[in-house]
C-alpha cells in the first residue's frame, strides 16, 4: 500500500510538470504580476472599482457619453499601460471631462499615453482629489488634454493629495485657458506634492 502511495504521488507530480511545460515561464510570471486585463472603457472601470493590478490588452477609448474613469477612495490600483493609450476622446469641454479622477491610489507604468481629456473644470488628463495619490513611472506620457481653468494635464487639489513623476515620464502638450503660474497648462499642484527625478 505504501509503495502504491509513492507511485501515485510521483504520477501527480509528473502530471503537474507536464501541464506547466505547456506555458512559458515568462507568460506565467506576467500573468501573476499583471493581474486582470482590460480592453475597453467598461472593463477598465470595473478593474478600478475592484482594485489591484490591471494591464491594458488594447488601446482603450471612451465611448460617446461615457463618464471619466475613477479610482475610488480607499482603493489602490496599479495600471500597466503596456504600450497602449487611454483616450477620453472629447472634442468639446465637458463637465468632469478628465480622463481619470483619482480619490484612491493609482500607480501607472508605461510605456503608454493618457490623452483626450477636455474638462470645463480643472485637470484635463488627471484630477487627483482629496486623499488621492498618483505615481507615474516608466515612460508614461500625459498629453493632448485640455481644461477650462487650470491643470490641462494634471490637477492636484485637496488635503493629503499627491502626485509623483519618475524618470522618463512627461506631462506635456496640454492646455488650460486660465494660466495661473507658468506651469498651469500642464499641471496645477495644491498642498503636498511629490515630484521625484523629474526630467
Amino acid at each position: 500500500m505504501k509503495h502504491h502511495g509513492v507511485k501515485r504521488t510521483l504520477a501527480i507530480f509528473v502530471s503537474i510538470l507536464m501541464v506547466l511545460s505547456v506555458f512559458p515561464f515568462g507568460a506565467l510570471t506576467a500573468f501573476a504580476e499583471n493581474g486582470a486585463a482590460a480592453d475597453d472603457w467598461a472593463s477598465l472601470q470595473a478593474a478600478f472599482n475592484e482594485g489591484g493590478t490591471v494591464t491594458l490588452s488594447s488601446d482603450v477609448t471612451a465611448p460617446a457619453g461615457a463618464a471619466a474613469l475613477t479610482v475610488p477612495s480607499r482603493t489602490r490600483v496599479t495600471l500597466y499601460l503596456n504600450g497602449r493609450t487611454v483616450d477620453r476622446a472629447l472634442t468639446e469641454e465637458t463637465e468632469k471631462g478628465s480622463v481619470i479622477i483619482v480619490s484612491g491610489e493609482l500607480d501607472v507604468f508605461g510605456p503608454g499615453t493618457i490623452t483626450g481629456g477636455n474638462t470645463s473644470g480643472s485637470g484635463g488628463g488627471l484630477w487627483v482629489k482629496r486623499g488621492g495619490s498618483v505615481v507615474l513611472d516608466e515612460d508614461v506620457v500625459v498629453s493632448g488634454n485640455h481644461a477650462r481653468y487650470t491643470g490641462g494635464g494634471v490637477y492636484v487639489s485637496g488635503s493629503n493629495a499627491s502626485f509623483s513623476m519618475m524618470d522618463g515620464t512627461s506631462v506635456t502638450h496640454n492646455s488650460a485657458k486660465k494660466r495661473r503660474r507658468s506651469c498651469a497648462g500642464q499641471y496645477r499642484l495644491h498642498f503636498r506634492v511629490q515630484r521625484k527625478h523629474l526630467q
